[in-house]
């Protein structure tokens, strides 16, 4: 676990302070140089409390807890070997090639995610090659059934989809979550979305509180593509507004 944790030592502030939402509260973690690891919990503010925010407390607490788990456990979950179709997030030991279009899936993804945030007025997320290192790993895990589920851990906020056929992009991957906002409906918050269909999947996109993503493009063996995309804090959970 110790390991793990050091693998993590360059996750960005977010990742490491998480404010526990509602108690004026973060969660840091310290990993000192003779390998201690220290959890602490800092005060921000003081604000008055509510049955409302307490359940908000301990949801948000359960994320920011369970986090660590959930990156500790991507460096168990990597399966099978990246082909040259695979990108997303990768080590140094790529070809140019794919490191290209590792890089070219990465600025796709932002795109149509920050526009749609954009378009509601919620802050652009960032990439994390941590997240997308799992996605990695459970998308790989699929690759012989190519089936578009959700990954059995729920740490994260999660969206999946398939193309058929072998030559989809991320951008074309990514566009129906973004078309669901059609039947989201903000006034009432309620999705009218026909059957067979939602509006979870654009609403994960785009949840204010989420602030990070991370993805990976595989081709299954059934010559399908697949796109996973990982969201940090998670999305659609209670009852209240995405936006």
């Amino acid at each position: 676990m110790l390991a793990a944790m050091r693998a993590f030592k360059d996750i960005d502030d977010r990742l490491l302070a998480p404010q526990i939402q509602g108690t004026g509260l973060e969660i840091r973690l310290y990993i000192h140089n003779d390998n201690h690891v220290e959890l602490a919990i800092h005060p921000i503010k003081r604000i008055a409390f509510n049955n409302q925010i307490m359940a908000r407390t301990r949801m948000s607490s359960l994320w920011s807890i369970l986090l660590l788990l959930a990156l500790s456990a991507a460096l168990c979950t990597r399966s099978a070997a990246a082909t040259n179709d695979d990108d997303g997030s990768y080590g140094t030991d790529l070809d140019a090639g794919r490191r290209a279009r590792s890089a070219a899936t990465v600025a796709e993804i932002l795109s149509v995610h920050n526009e749609a945030r954009r378009e509601v007025g919620v802050p652009p997320l960032v990439w994390s090659p941590q997240i997308a290192g799992y996605a990695k790993g459970f998308a790989q895990s699929r690759r012989g059934d190519c089936a578009p589920r959700r990954s059995p851990l729920f740490y994260f906020g999660e969206n999946v989809v398939v193309g058929k056929g072998r030559h989809w992009n991320a951008t074309a991957l990514a566009a129906p979550w973004v078309a669901e906002g059609q039947w989201y409906d903000y006034g009432s918050n309620s999705c009218a979305a026909p059957p067979g269909a939602g509006c979870l999947r654009y609403t994960q996109v785009v949840w204010r509180n989420t602030t990070q993503v991370g993805c990976a493009r595989i081709v299954c063996g059934s010559n399908d593509t697949l796109l996973v995309c990982d969201y940090f804090p998670p999305g659609n959970y209670g009852t209240g507004r995405p936006y």
